[in-house]
Formats: C-alpha cells, structure tokens, sequence
C-alpha cells in the first residue's frame, strides 16, 4: 500500500505532531496507537477503512513515531495531541469516530470527558484504563517499565529490524502492513548510520509508569459517545472482566469479546477491526 501524507501541527502547549492522513470520503475516522507504537501501526486498518468508504487519519503521540517529546510524561498530553488533531484537521464532531488501541483508547477517553461532543462514536480496543483496586502506588513500577528500558535501540537498517520483530512476540503475528508501518515511523538514523528508535526507551518506559495514574477510571461516566469497547480472551495486558466493568460505567457502552485475541487483536486482524470501526458509522 502507498504510504500516507505526513502533515505537521503544534499543540497549544507546543509539542510538533505528526499526522497520517491516508485518503478517502465519507465520515471521518481517526485512529490512536498504543504506547511504544506510532500511528502507522495502523495502515490496514486504515486502508480497509478507506475501502470502506471513510476518509481516516492517525497520528503520533507525543514522544512516540515522527512527534516531538512532551514537557512531560503525563498523559494528559496525549488527550492534548488528540484535541489538537481534531481541531487542526477540523474534523465534524457529528461525523467522527474515534477509535483507539491500548494507550490511544485511553487518549480517547481523556479526551472525551475534556469535550464531551468530540466524536459521534468510539470504537476502543482494550483501553489502558484501571479499575481503582489495581493500580499500583505511584512510587512502584509497572512490570512493563523496565523491560521498556532494555528494549534494543541500535539497528543496522530498518530491514534487520523488521525481520526481527515479525520473527519474535509480540510483533511475531502482526498483519504485514502493520509491521512495516511501525518500523517505517519507528526507526531514525543517526549521525552515526545507527538505527534508532524514535520512542526512546526511556519514554516508553515513563509513559508505562504513568498510565497508571491517569484519573481515567473516575472520568467514565462523563464519555457521552456510542462506545464499543473491545478485549481479547487471551489478553496478557487486561483482563476481560476489568474491560467489562469498564464498558458499564460508561453512559452508552458495550463490551465485545475477540475469542482468541491478545492485546494486540487489530493489528493481527486488521480486517475486523476496520470492520466494527465502519459499523459504527450507522449507530
């Protein structure tokens, strides 16, 4: 598939974005990627989308993919990013689905609950959203923080790199397209002809930390969108009973099961996803 126009945009707090956009009418759609990731993840999801009759759009977060570093880890600066997009892009809130993975679904539901007409609906597929019993103290690590920080950081060539992670979980069953999108926004080169990538470790890893902490939890209530709120039988990053209890605090939501999904479902079955994103678009 042709790779998306790259357009640029600064937040009101002054952080430089970078935006997908992959083409298409219709009613708009725009994708937020998980942490460690950058919205080129999304480019099957996107293309079935636009297939399907959508014009679709995703972007980088902050510190992730081709965006600048944020002034902090907090993530209410991905709500920014997300707030920022929509209104750069000038995108019809009657219209718009909002859809999200991990960390993005989480942006969403940030987001939302700032401007509660934000989108017509959204489609969040295991959001990174707590119930209050589980989130650690501030000042304990999340078990994905350090192994965030040894993450390899040096590549010959984006070709080496793409042939380890489809070779390795987590990446090991992604759609094609999505591995490649990732490593196509994920890697730069340095001075030195030293792949790198471009959500240093260390800003994974800050991010993880502090997606515990994200008063999320409190702010269901406030998401006044059609929601659709997806989890994987076989997640090992929530538990569908958590996404579920999740799915009921919100004023208009359902919970759906991927029987057989990990964390990672769309990417692996973009398909599907892109799917259930377009059926949203009649609700």
């Amino acid at each position: 598939m042709a790779a998306p126009e790259e357009i640029r945009l600064r937040t009101p707090d002054g952080v430089d974005l970078a935006v997908y956009r992959y083409g298409g009418s219709g009613r708009p759609v725009l994708l937020g990627h998980p942490t460690g990731f950058n919205g080129r993840v999304w480019d099957p999801v996107a293309a079935a989308l636009v297939g399907r009759g959508h014009a679709v759009w995703s972007y980088d977060h902050r510190g992730h993919g081709h965006s600048e570093r944020g002034p902090s880890p907090e993530w209410s600066g991905y709500a920014t990013d997300l707030l920022a997009v929509v209104d750069h892009l000038e995108l019809d809130p009657d219209a718009l689905i909002g859809a999200g993975l991990s960390m993005g679904g989480a942006a969403w539901i940030l987001a939302v609950a700032r401007r509660p007409r934000l989108a017509r609906a959204l489609w969040l597929y295991e959001p990174i959203v707590f119930p209050p019993e589980i989130v650690l103290p501030p000042d304990q690590e999340v078990p994905l923080a350090p192994m965030a920080r040894k993450r390899r950081n040096a590549w010959e060539s984006p070709q080496v790199a793409l042939e380890s992670y489809r070779s390795r979980p987590p990446m090991q069953p992604f759609h094609p397209d999505a591995l490649a999108g990732y490593v196509a926004a994920g890697l730069h080169e340095d001075a030195n002809g030293v792949w790198r990538l471009t959500c240093d470790p260390m800003v994974e890893s800050d991010s993880y930390n502090h997606g515990m902490h994200t008063g999320a939890w409190d702010l269901l209530p406030l998401v006044e969108p059609s929601t659709v709120v997806v989890s994987g039988s076989r997640s090992d990053a929530l538990q569908p009973a958590w996404v579920r209890r999740l799915a009921d605090r919100l004023p208009h939501g359902q919970h759906v099961v991927w029987d057989g999904a990990g964390h990672f479902g769309p990417l692996v079955d973009p398909d599907r996803a892109a799917a259930e994103i377009a059926a949203l678009s009649s609700s």
